[in-house]
């Protein structure tokens, strides 16, 4: 039979529409069961279990439908018998086989469902958090029915702090009463609990009250959970006068936004309470404007005067002098804020690193940060920071590759992200310090195409020395030659010539000291050691002379001068000098007087007192940099001293 005339017969016999009654009624049994599902406490795979159902029963529905109307057809029409009979018989089987597919289809379909929607763990199903907030109207405790209006202002002012910082979808109290009666249920606590979640299903439930106490208004605010009804965050109560309860409703908004702007990411809040929403944005502007530190610094004190219980911006600050040198004014504001009785336990334990911070006491740096670096791995200021405790603070340079690829690079806009900047100088240079220099060049090279970063570029720089990559080398300080000041040529030439005598390249060495001499406009300090390296110590000296004679605080000054005229034959006059960096120590040292010592002994052949001074300065808290211990020249006579390896295990 053909499949034309197959067709035309099943429409004869009234098959499609005999089909189309038992889908129909399978949809709108599904539609009700979706619907009623809740209500009724059906459990969650009921629909799943009736789509298979319904699949199942299809072929089994067309089987009942030949055994009870189409088996019997009697023969009608002008065909003969025999005609009739053949037919049937090609009709019968065109029937069956149309079964046959139709069942093999459903039975197909009945698994897949089952997979999905049985057989796959809930733990592993995906879930979209809800960013929908419903808000409702803070009720009055106060007796006095004229005040009713404070509890919708309250609810409005949220609605629009809300709507107008993003912080999410609100579901308005009038939406909701429309719901409300729609369902006949009138609006109360018991309608709230019992459907507010199941029927517009938000995220959260914004709630409140207010009650006076003589002529002031005490507000109290909850955030719930719309799914439980538990509590998120029940915050604290904001008193304000009854005749200026917009204040009251003002204080109330401010913790809300700041609670819903950071609840994407709890473990980044360091208080119980969240501070004032406008001192939290001050905190994140600086947060984006790291790389101006003079504006990052304003912002984070305008932030704690908008909230003096901010505890954030204040450890910042601390960390922002700390960063720049400012010891004293870290130490006292450290102080300031170890005099609260109040610090919950993780502030103590920040506060505790910024005081190991002050002491120079590395091991407990990272001992207290790690705590903090455990809770928010895959934030970018903590990871970042993880980074550089490992690699300068503390020398594990093998466990840094680990912590730099929990974040994907792929996912940050490098150009814009100034810790993305210490996170590649950080992984090129503990690269580096494991003598994995072809890692150091795979990484670095494409990123400093992309940013333009003096470290970063340092690092590659060594890298390229030390792989005798002499031609990457040249080709790149060609073009970065293009860029930059001759200052800063003169600082990239140094640093060249530097690495160069570690690998004891001095011809190299040569060369590049040599290009810093002709620049021009160079700054005596940097034309200074390119001198000293070069051998010309009488020019050294008369360079360095008047600068230690304006500053006499320049460790730096002071040593290569006193090296230039010990090589001169000076030694008293030489001697003389580095004793007075003894005038320099003071409890914010971290031991770059004995570091010069160290290096002044290590140049002169005194090696014993060359690695006690090194090993008294790094446990003072000297730290682990681009252009010092095993990458400073003047230490290279150390180098093979049996004791010189112990500088990077102290704090192991």
């Amino acid at each position: 039979m053909q499949l034309r005339d197959f067709i035309k017969e099943c429409h004869n016999r009234s098959i499609f529409k005999l089909l189309s009654i038992y889908i129909v009624t399978a949809w709108v049994t599904l539609q009700v069961l979706s619907v009623v599902i809740e209500p009724l406490k059906l459990p969650q795979n009921t629909v799943t279990y009736f789509i298979i159902i319904s699949l199942i029963g299809l072929p089994i529905y067309m089987l009942v439908l030949w055994n009870a109307r189409l088996k019997y057809k009697s023969h009608q029409g002008d065909d003969s018998l025999m005609d009739s009979i053949k037919k049937e018989i090609n009709f019968k089987k065109g029937y069956f086989f149309s079964t046959t597919i139709i069942g093999g289809l459903a039975l197909f379909a009945s698994v897949l469902v089952f997979n999905q929607g049985l057989s796959q763990n809930a733990s592993e199903i995906p879930i979209e958090k809800s960013n929908t907030i419903a808000v409702l109207d803070f009720e009055n405790n106060t007796g006095d029915k004229s005040l009713d209006v404070i509890g919708k202002m309250s609810s409005d002012w949220l609605i629009h702090g809300i709507t107008e910082h993003d912080a999410g979808q609100v579901i308005s109290p009038k939406t909701i009463k429309n719901y409300s009666d729609l369902m006949g249920v009138p609006m109360n606590a018991q309608f709230d609990i019992k459907f507010l979640g199941k029927l517009l299903k938000p995220n959260k439930i914004i709630t409140g009250s207010f009650y006076n106490v003589n002529k002031d208004l005490i507000f109290n605010c909850v955030i719930k959970n719309a799914s439980d009804n538990t509590i998120l965050e029940a915050f604290p109560s904001i008193k304000c006068s009854i005749d200026n309860p917009v204040k009251g409703i003002e204080e109330i908004k401010q913790l809300v936004l700041t609670y819903l702007l950071q609840d994407g990411d709890k473990r980044l809040i360091l208080q119980e309470n969240p501070p004032r929403y406008e001192a939290f944005q001050k905190k994140i502007t600086a947060d984006a404007n790291y790389d101006n530190q003079e504006l990052y610094i304003k912002l984070l004190n305008e932030s704690i005067d908008l909230d003096s219980t901010y505890f954030e911006p204040k450890v910042l600050r601390v960390q922002h002098y700390y960063n720049n040198g400012d010891y004293k004014i870290a130490d006292s504001l450290i102080k300031i804020i170890g005099s609260n009785p109040k610090l919950s336990k993780r502030q103590k334990n920040l506060l505790l690193f910024c005081e190991a911070l002050i002491d120079g006491k590395n091991d407990r740096i990272y001992r207290h940060w790690n705590q903090e670096y455990i809770i928010a791995p895959f934030h970018l200021e903590s990871n970042s920071t993880e980074m550089v405790l490992l690699t300068e603070f503390i020398y594990k340079p093998e466990k840094v590759e680990e912590v730099f690829n929990i974040i994907p690079t792929s996912d940050l806009v490098i150009e814009d992200c100034e810790h993305c900047k210490y996170r590649y100088f950080m992984m090129g240079l503990a690269y580096n310090n494991l003598e994995e220099y072809d890692k150091t060049i795979a990484l670095l090279e494409p990123i400093c195409k992309i940013i333009d970063d003096r470290s970063i570029d340092f690092t590659l720089m060594h890298a390229y020395i030390k792989e005798n990559k002499l031609e990457n080398l040249r080709d790149f300080i060609s073009k970065k030659s293009l860029l930059i000041s001759n200052q800063q040529k003169i600082n990239y030439f140094n640093f060249i010539g530097k690495n160069s005598l570690l690998v004891n390249n001095k011809e190299l060495a040569d060369e590049f000291f040599s290009k810093s001499l002709s620049q021009n406009g160079g700054l005596s300090q940097s034309l200074a050691e390119a001198n000293y390296y070069l051998g010309d110590y009488a020019k050294t000296v008369e360079l360095l002379q008047p600068l230690l004679n304006h500053d006499q605080k320049s460790i730096i000054t002071t040593l290569y001068l006193a090296l230039s005229k010990y090589n001169s034959g000076e030694q008293k006059e030489a001697m003389e000098l580095l004793n007075s960096l003894d005038k320099l120590r003071n409890n914010y040292d971290y031991g770059d007087v004995d570091y010069a010592y160290s290096q002044f002994y290590a140049s002169t052949g005194n090696l014993e007192k060359a690695i006690n001074h090194l090993m008294t300065s790094v446990a003072k808290g000297n730290t682990y940099l681009i252009d010092n211990f095993q990458y400073d020249p003047l230490l290279l006579s150390l180098q093979n001293h049996p004791n010189f390896k112990k500088a990077f295990t102290f704090w192991h």
